[in-house]
């Protein structure tokens, strides 16, 4: 989204900082990626461990699980949840057709069907079932910078589109931030949304104060704000009371060179390992099983410092101390809890019978939707409820749904 305030003959305004290589004078750039709206954050199994050490219980995270779960297979019938889920999903033109045509819609049914089965399809990965869930009160969001220093150190400012609602700004609400890889339960901090006018251009991303001590990205798995995205809940089922002390990062050397040749690139690439990076992360989650501290034990921090020079490149040795865990206790791991739940409903979900191609009325697939092709694609605000309601043909949904705000 453009400055308000940029002159109109500025195409765009870069920091000294976001500059990454000095070896050329060439200014030209590419856009790789950008913020987008319905940009719903997952729990993985790194958060979902961070959080039970942090004092989520076991007991929460089965039960929004279930309901998670629920959600998946209501949309089979709920046209409401059918809409969440396939803008969840980021399949605009599906959720445009069932708003069009209706739920009853056998064109409309096998785009659902094709969601759903997409959606518990990432529960498995490399024939393993993981933790893997999505929570509507969040967002996976770019990190920005208050270019104007108007919010106070922990303080950050989320504006973000809701379906069917338009767009929101969080206001003094606790929020949980993360960024992944995270090891560490000082990785998942706990900030304070609030909203403040000058920054309601910044839309679909989360901003970061830019005063105080210590900058909130760096005390993340020492992110920062040159393209990291960081998970943003504010679902208070999984906004912890208590926070552990953030890690302290080190910085990572810069070697100043006077010019960089493409020998030098294709050494460096070349040398680059990913092979201790795996073995710590192994040792990270073996630990994190047998100690009563979970991911708070000496020895998973201990770990996460050494992952935090890994994964910038560098290399370590790790202490034979670190290299042997005790077997697995007999106690059940939150972890094989949720994808002993995961591969039911998975295993119940897909004998259930499929949609057929030539169920569906050819008639219906190539008919022309009257409405524009770019309704659902537009990222200045979403569908408003009078707007969803005129043009379903069912009335809305008494089910007691997700709530999206």
């Amino acid at each position: 989204m453009q400055h308000p305030e940029l002159k109109k003959e500025c195409v765009a305004q870069f920091r000294a900082s976001q500059k990454k290589f000095r070896a050329t004078n060439d200014n030209t750039f590419s856009v790789v990626a950008y913020s987008v709206p319905y940009s719903f954050a997952r729990l993985n199994n790194e958060i979902v461990v961070l959080l039970s050490s942090l004092g989520i219980t076991t007991e929460t995270f089965l039960r929004r699980q279930e309901e998670y779960h629920g959600w998946i297979r209501a949309a089979s019938t709920d046209w409401e949840v059918a809409f969440n889920v396939l803008c969840a999903l980021k399949q605009f033109e599906a959720a445009e057709r069932l708003l069009v045509r209706g739920i009853e819609s056998r064109d409309v049914q096998a785009s659902i069907r094709s969601a759903q089965m997409a959606e518990i399809g990432s529960f498995k990965k490399k024939e393993k079932f993981r933790a893997r869930m999505i929570i509507p009160k969040s967002r996976f969001l770019f990190g920005v910078c208050d270019p104007y220093g108007v919010l106070k150190e922990g303080e950050v400012h989320v504006r973000v589109s809701i379906p069917r609602k338009g767009i929101t700004t969080l206001t003094n609400t606790e929020v949980l931030v993360v960024r992944n890889p995270c090891l560490h339960p000082g990785d998942c901090l706990k900030l304070w949304a609030v909203e403040h006018p000058r920054l309601s251009h910044l839309v679909d991303c989360i901003v970061f104060a830019s005063t105080g001590q210590r900058a909130a990205p760096s005390m993340s798995a020492g992110g920062d704000l040159d393209g990291d995205e960081y998970t943003v809940i504010w679902d208070p089922d999984f906004v912890p009371r208590k926070i552990a002390e953030s890690y302290t990062y080190p910085p990572g050397k810069e070697h100043v060179v006077n010019s960089v040749t493409r020998e030098d690139l294709a050494r460096h690439f070349a040398s680059y390992n990913t092979m201790a990076l795996a073995r710590i992360v192994n040792l990270h989650n073996r630990w994190v099983r047998c100690s009563p501290k979970g991911a708070m034990s000496d020895e998973c921090q201990d770990l996460n410092a050494l992952h935090s020079l890994v994964v910038d490149g560098g290399s370590v040795k790790i202490p034979d101390r670190l290299t042997h865990p005790p077997e697995d206790p007999s106690t059940p791991f939150i972890l094989d809890l949720l994808q002993e739940s995961a591969k039911a409903f998975y295993d119940d979900f897909i004998q259930s019978a499929p949609i057929s191609d030539h169920d569906m009325n050819p008639a219906e697939a190539e008919e022309v939707l009257p409405v524009s092709p770019n309704l659902m694609r537009s990222t200045s605000a979403a569908i408003s409820a009078m707007s969803t309601s005129a043009l379903s043909p069912r009335r809305r949904s008494t089910l007691s749904a997700w709530n999206w705000v």
